[in-house]
């Protein structure tokens, strides 16, 4: 493929990624002013927050292991998610269904196959954030520098590397938590759409006399319901003395 039509469809991805975002099933709703929503600018406040509270950056240990091991998960699931949505828009009969069904059901299929192929996209970037990373001083602690009277050749490669190295941090902690402001947009969007489908069928009666699940429970298991019980409160006192009591406190008390 050729460079100009990957841009090409990077830049289109972005769009209607960016789009979908704010429109719902019924084609509704347009896109703020600057360009964020509230969440947005809630994740570029805590990255900015991360660069004061830890300036020798996030990015060591195992952190970036797992990171890494995450979003490739989630990226193959999603793949899986694109071909299972487009299998079952192939097969969708959009001439038997009303206009209103044939608007939110197109609508679907085009917020779900823009928003995850965007995560996907977000979720790649964030991983070659996470290998540049490596080149560009991950345990750097940038209040460690200070302004210097003097320009010299020096100074200017070490304010363009700590430019380089806040940039980098700020992109990485924004792009995580669009990446999951994403994913809860896929979940919420395909909600409203099974929802939506399920109460136009929903029944207006309920079955009289049905008993609530605790006490068929108690009619019938009663023993093993009060063992349960049982063996749920003391593994929760269990935690609770693992957590408020030492261990060295009881050793000193024996």
């Amino acid at each position: 493929m050729k460079s100009c039509y990957l841009l090409y469809h990077i830049i289109h991805l972005v769009n209607e990624g960016h789009r979908w975002q704010y429109q719902n099933l019924n084609g509704s709703g347009s896109s703020f002013t600057l360009w964020f929503s509230p969440l947005q600018l809630v994740a570029i406040l805590v990255a900015i927050i991360f660069i004061f509270i830890q300036p020798d950056g996030i990015l060591h240990g195992n952190i970036i292991d797992y990171v890494l091991s995450s979003l490739s998960i989630i990226i193959g699931i999603y793949l899986c998610l694109l071909v299972f949505i487009y299998d079952r828009y192939k097969s969708t009969d959009f001439k038997v269904l009303d206009e209103k069904r044939h608007i939110r059901t197109w609508n679907f299929y085009c917020q779900l196959i823009s928003l995850t192929s965007y995560s996907i996209l977000i979720a790649i970037l964030v991983i070659l954030i996470l290998i540049s990373s490596l080149l560009f001083g991950e345990k750097t602690n940038i209040f460690d520098y200070s302004p210097t009277d003097q320009i010299s050749f020096f100074s200017i490669v070490v304010f363009l590397r700590i430019s380089l190295i806040v940039i980098f941090r700020l992109s990485f902690i924004y792009f995580l938590f669009d990446f999951f402001i994403l994913c809860l947009f896929i979940v919420s969007g395909i909600f409203q759409f099974i929802s939506s489908d399920m109460n136009e069928s929903k029944p207006k009666k309920v079955i009289p006399n049905s008993k609530p699940a605790i006490k068929i429970l108690w009619q019938n298991q009663r023993t093993f319901l009060i063992f349960s019980f049982l063996f749920i409160i003391l593994i929760i006192c269990l935690i609770f003395g693992y957590l408020f009591v030492p261990l060295s406190d009881v050793i000193s008390h024996r």
